[in-house]
């Protein structure tokens, strides 16, 4: 694919093959994560997954939230995303640890796991009731 035709595609397009080539190495980054909070850009949107997830979700509070059940990953992987332009407004405030076009990562404080799990129980668990109030 031409640069310029990646350039072109709907910022969906582009989180669907992010999650289709690279789910389960996010996974196994975020399993080990406690500090970061790695942003992957699909244009127009920011993405966090599992752990930075969960303080893209505390940063911004009414954030988009999805759930991503990948077939080679036993378990499923929760996301936020947030505007190009709400996440401008946060880099003016706050130094990038690490930068690249479409990658950013802050350094964050831990979070009490418990917290995290609690969260992420609770974005699963809507995210099933939604499927059962559409599917009835």
């Amino acid at each position: 694919m031409r640069a310029s035709d990646y350039d072109n595609e709907p910022c969906g397009v582009r989180l669907v093959r992010l999650i289709n080539t690279q789910a389960l190495d996010i996974a196994k980054r975020e399993f080990k994560n406690d500090d970061k909070m790695c942003l992957y850009g699909t244009g127009e949107y920011w993405h966090g997954f599992e752990h930075s997830a969960y303080f893209l979700s505390r940063i911004f509070p009414k954030s988009e939230s999805f759930v991503v059940n990948h077939p080679n990953y036993p378990f499923v992987i929760v996301g936020v995303s947030v505007s190009d332009k709400e996440l401008r407004k946060y880099m003016k405030d706050h130094s990038v640890y690490h930068k690249k076009e479409d990658y950013i990562e802050y350094v964050v404080t831990p979070f009490v796991p418990r917290e995290y799990g609690d969260w992420h129980t609770k974005k699963v668990k809507s995210f099933i009731e939604d499927i059962d109030r559409y599917s009835s």
